[in-house]
């Protein structure tokens, strides 16, 4: 970024070489100047008033030789100063013989008659440099003088010095050719990222390929487009020019949008300020390989969303020079095709105490929050889940607010992202298909944390096609499947999704279990339902009633706390696909259950033994993909599985009373998981074990820590071992 002068000056390359009288401008003029061009990302160097001392002057003027242009900024006091003349003199004696540095002057309180030594302002003081310093010097500075006199440049006196500033920097951008990208200067936790990009980038170079292509990915907010534009600051000056950073490609490249792109990166790598006209994208991308396969450059592609995108920005490898770097960000990993040589980076999350860094030093422009705050920082970077899109937009408006605001801000929170925030991350909602949606929403609403699985066998009896809408949701960044099988969200979309709901799927999904029964126990007719969370929170059993599910026809979801059902409800629940069922009341004379369409039952901590009305759900015919059985000591022995030939998963677990598992387990040929865990009654298993043909994954864990239980788990290993392996039917055996 921009530097003042010091001993490293030698070694470092700048845009711009800035020369003063300090007295003059340095606290004033050149100040702001040189702070504006250290906003828009120029290298910018300006010598400090204790550089001036014996022989550091070398190095002073080896930084005007490793500079692109000169700024001499041309003051009442500026040839007073031998230094400010010797430097000078360096610029145009460097500029004649190599072509470099180009001058840009200013004229700050003096005008260019002055500087051509046509008035006494400037004799003066040379006169006094010829009794220090000899003729031959005076000759040269004066030369100088002249020849930087000739230059147009910029007149301050009666101008707004703001607006020259902006025309100066407009000019040396210009001159630059784009370069280096502006950066908030409150950037934490970005040092480790950048070093494994660079990585990726210089592993490719130093590969067969020689071009280094690296797609940087992960959801909207969390950093994609700051991590590119350090490494292409970090970068650019080691490409002479060659250098283009594309942002926003996502919106810009709509309608003809994406032309234009191809010109401006056709501009940006040319060696000349012609680029010959094109109006289709062909033609466009065959000028971009003509100017790209002969030189090395760098180029940053920020925001895709569009294969297409790539492919008319950037081809392929083929396209560029050995040596060339490029970089692209997108939330579509699908775009990143890495058997083209394309390298992919997914962004990290930041951990809590850099999170805290990085909120405090926008809301109090510290590094750690102040005492007084530090427990409402810490629930604002909990509730935003470390997002640093979050971090940074509530961090600048908390910024000097009183703490009521905080508070509501908080509470703000608990139910929807902030507004900026909302809108950056339903980008990529909107870019999803409705099928995909409604599996979003539904993750959103009622699948975080559970199993990818279980979840795909709901969606696919709603023909929701899972495997292909969470292929989507994971290479969109909008979920992870952590653990191996876990569907993960953030906490930012996973508000997103609910407010979504909220707004515009009224009614669709009821996870806040005290809304859910009022909605449920009202009159009206509720067609729009299709998932409710019950009871959760409530100490009292629920009892459903036919009536109440009649009004809900499209129930497809329903997690049930504490509750059960009442009259003649299984006309009502033909949509009904996921039933979980936590603590049923002892209710012997409950209604039997035929739930013919459901897909997924997991029943936990029951006490019913086996003349109660919810085992029938098991004992009818039904389409049941997975059964759990969780803490069900009426179960004696498992019922008779005739009626569940489509199950593929079925789990029992700490069914104390368990003793036998019936022999019908045989007929489930689909069965691939089974998962048998902390039963200690178990005795035996039946030998019709050894007849599923699918079986991918057994568990089998009785007791543990006692002798007499851990002998008879493993004679029930040796038994069911010995028909695993005869028949050679498991791939997976645990125990």
């Amino acid at each position: 970024m921009a530097a003042t002068g010091g001993s490293s000056a030698s070694a470092t390359r700048y845009d711009v070489f800035l020369s003063f009288r300090g007295p003059d401008t340095r606290n004033n003029f050149t100040d702001c100047l040189y702070r504006t061009m250290f906003g828009q990302g120029i290298v910018a160097y300006r010598d400090s008033e204790e550089l001036h001392a014996g022989d550091r002057i070398d190095d002073l003027l080896r930084a005007v030789g490793n500079s692109k242009i000169c700024i001499p900024i041309l003051s009442k006091g500026y040839a007073s100063s031998a230094w400010c003349l010797r430097e000078l003199a360096r610029v145009t004696e460097l500029r004649e013989s190599t072509g470099k540095p180009e001058i840009l002057p200013i004229f700050f309180d003096v005008m260019p008659i002055d500087v051509k030594l046509r008035t006494e302002l400037y004799l003066k003081d040379l006169e006094k440099h010829e009794q220090r310093h000899g003729a031959e010097m005076r000759q040269q500075w004066e030369a100088a003088l002249g020849k930087v006199a000739e230059i147009k440049g910029w007149e301050v006196q009666g101008k707004a010095q703001g607006e020259v500033i902006e025309l100066v920097v407009k000019e040396v951008l210009c001159k630059l050719k784009v370069k280096q990208r502006p950066l908030d200067n409150k950037l934490v936790g970005v040092d480790k990222q950048v070093e494994a990009i660079m990585d990726l980038l210089d592993k490719q170079v130093d590969s067969g390929t020689g071009v280094g292509f690296v797609g940087i990915h992960g959801m909207g907010g969390i950093g994609k487009t700051t991590l590119a534009k350090i490494v292409f600051n970090e970068l650019c000056l080691q490409f002479d020019g060659q250098c283009s950073f594309i942002g926003n490609i996502r919106e810009s490249s709509k309608g003809n949008g994406l032309v234009n792109l191809q010109k401006q990166l056709a501009f940006d790598i040319s060696d000349s300020r012609f680029v010959e006209n094109f109006s289709n994208t062909d033609e466009g991308i065959d000028s971009i390989r003509r100017r790209a396969s002969s030189k090395k450059v760098l180029i940053v592609l920020d925001d895709l969303d569009k294969k297409e995108q790539l492919k008319k920005l950037a081809g392929d490898l083929n396209t560029f020079c050995s040596g060339s770097r490029i970089i692209i960000t997108t939330r579509d990993k699908r775009i990143l095709d890495e058997e083209k040589g394309i390298l992919a980076y997914e962004v990290k999350e930041m951990d809590c105490d850099k999170a805290l860094e990085l909120f405090s030093l926008h809301a109090f422009n510290e590094v750690s929050p102040p005492n007084a705050y530090r427990s409402l920082s810490q629930e604002v970077v909990f509730m935003t889940g470390g997002l640093p899109l979050a971090l940074e937009v509530i961090g600048s408006y908390l910024y000097d607010q009183k703490e009521e605001i905080w508070k509501e801000m908080l509470e703000m929170l608990k139910n929807v992202p902030h507004d900026e925030v909302r809108d950056k991350l339903r980008i990529s909602y909107d870019a999803l298909g409705d099928v995909e949606k409604e599996v979003f929403l539904d993750i959103a609403c009622f699948f975080i944390s559970e199993n990818k699985l279980w979840a795909a066998y709901f969606w696919d009896a709603c023909h929701l096609y899972p495997h292909k809408s969470l292929k989507k949701l994971t290479d969109l960044c909008l979920i992870k499947i952590v653990d191996g099988d876990t569907i993960w969200m953030h906490d930012q979309l996973r508000d997103l999704g609910r407010d979504i709901v909220k707004k515009e799927c009224a009614l669709s999904r009821l996870w806040n279990d005290e809304e859910a029964l009022e909605v449920m126990r009202s009159k009206e007719r509720k067609d729009k339902i299709k998932a409710l969370n019950l009871g959760q929170y409530n100490s009292d059993p629920i009892s459903i009633m036919d009536e109440e599910l009649e009004r809900m026809p499209n129930l497809k979801f329903l997690k049930l706390y504490r509750g059960t059902f009442a009259g003649d409800i299984n006309n009502n629940l033909q949509e009904l696909r996921w039933l979980s069922w936590h603590y049923p009341p002892l209710d012997p004379g409950m209604a039997y259950l035929h739930l013919k369409n459901l897909a997924l039952f997991e029943l936990s901590f029951n006490d019913n033994i086996d003349n109660w009305g919810g085992w029938n759900i098991l004992k009818m015919e039904n389409k049941l993909k997975v059964l759990s059985l969780i803490g069900c000591p009426g179960l004696k022995q498992t019922l008779d599985f005739s009626g569940c030939v489509s199950l593929e998963i079925l789990s029992l677990s700490h069914c104390s009373n368990l003793q036998e598992v019936d022999s019908s387990i045989g007929k489930l040929k689909y069965l691939t998981h089974l998962q048998i865990n902390w039963c200690p009654n178990l005795r035996n298993l039946p030998k019709e074990i050894g007849g599923l043909v699918n079986q991918a994954l057994f568990y089998l864990r009785v007791l543990e820590n006692q002798e007499t239980s851990r002998h008879r788990e493993i004679s029930i290993i040796v038994e069911v071992g010995y028909i695993i392996y005869k028949n050679y039917k498991f791939t997976r055996f645990y125990w």
